[in-house]
């Protein structure tokens, strides 16, 4: 008879020969906002500016020093409005969940979404507003209707709430659609 469990575990080795920030090994696998906020102030980033969009951060990550994951983690870490909770995050099954543990949360009953969107269209635009509103503005423009609109990759996801119907009717990819519309006409 054969096992179906498999060993894993959480802990990783450092080089201790190396200051903490250096060991990209042991960096690539810190998890969780607190986490990842402490590591960016070793790698000397100011409190002050350890947000997903700071010029500093993404420096990092384009250098490789931080994961997409991380850089994400950074992007989810909004606490709720309801109970002041970090309510969304990535599970360890790679989707995006909402967490509240909060019993009765009004927040924990709206479905959140990771959608990809072209970087292209992400990052020039000037659009005002919450993601979460302009992708209701565009599902209603467009009449529920997915537009054909080019996406281009390459894509970084977006963590958007949608109501239960929207979560229901419609896929990451038609989402992604409608979003991407409102990004090019907001």
């Amino acid at each position: 008879m054969r096992s179906n469990l498999r060993i894993r575990s959480n802990v990783y080795r450092r080089r201790h020969s190396l200051a903490l920030g250096d060991d990209g090994e042991f960096v690539r696998q810190v998890r969780g906002a607190g986490a990842v906020q402490k590591l960016l102030g070793l790698l000397g980033v100011s409190p002050n500016n350890r947000r997903h969009d700071d010029p500093g951060v993404l420096r990092l990550a384009r250098q490789g020093r931080l994961t997409r994951a991380q850089l994400n983690t950074l992007r989810w870490a909004v606490r709720c409005v309801e109970c002041g909770c970090l309510p969304s995050g990535l599970t360890f099954r790679g989707e995006v969940a909402f967490r509240c543990d909060v019993p009765g949360c009004a927040q924990r009953k709206t479905p959140v979404r990771s959608v990809p969107i072209p970087d292209q269209v992400l990052r020039p635009s000037k659009h005002s507003g919450s993601l979460t509103e302009l992708l209701e503005r565009a599902i209603t423009e467009c009449r529920g209707e997915p537009p054909e609109v080019r996406r281009v990759p390459p894509f970084s996801r977006v963590t958007v709430r949608v109501n239960p119907t929207a979560d229901w009717l419609y896929s990451d990819e038609e989402l992604s659609a409608f979003l991407t519309f409102a990004l090019l006409n907001g």
